[in-house]
């Protein structure tokens, strides 16, 4: 039971380092830069947070994984479950992600007004896209 916890909490940790990827080379591409250009600077940018954030995880799970005594044996799945998920998304995660990246990306959008207003901001009015438009 404690195991599909730690997957659940391997899907959030494994998500989010996908978005920290994803936003940073979706502004870089707000910039005006191409999408290849955007990734190869994103990568080694938001390697270290997210290296950061998996080695830290994985030195918190190893007592987990390692106890014994009462009630250990109920723990140790869902350390195990979030180490191995770990190693196994973010060593070889970053590799497929950016040779897959450029050729599924569509191209950044390019606003006539800025604003300052985000996507999803709302502002309708004539010609304005729906939000689902956005998505595609």
């Amino acid at each position: 039971m404690l195991a599909m916890i730690g997957m659940i909490m391997l899907m959030g940790l494994v998500t989010k380092n996908g978005i920290l990827i994803v936003e940073f080379t979706n502004q870089l591409r707000e910039q005006g830069r191409s999408t290849r250009d955007a990734l190869l600077e994103a990568g080694p940018l938001r390697l270290r947070p997210i290296l950061m954030t998996s080695v830290a995880m994985i030195a918190g799970m190893i007592p987990v994984a390692f106890a014994r005594g009462d009630g250990a044996e109920t723990r140790t799945g869902m350390a195990w479950a979030i180490i191995g998920g770990l190693i196994a998304s973010t060593v070889p995660g970053g590799g497929p992600g950016g040779l897959l990246a450029p050729r599924r990306a569509p191209a950044a959008p390019r606003r006539a007004r800025g604003g300052g207003r985000g996507p999803g901001a709302g502002g309708g009015g004539v010609g304005a896209r729906p939000p689902s438009a956005a998505l595609r």
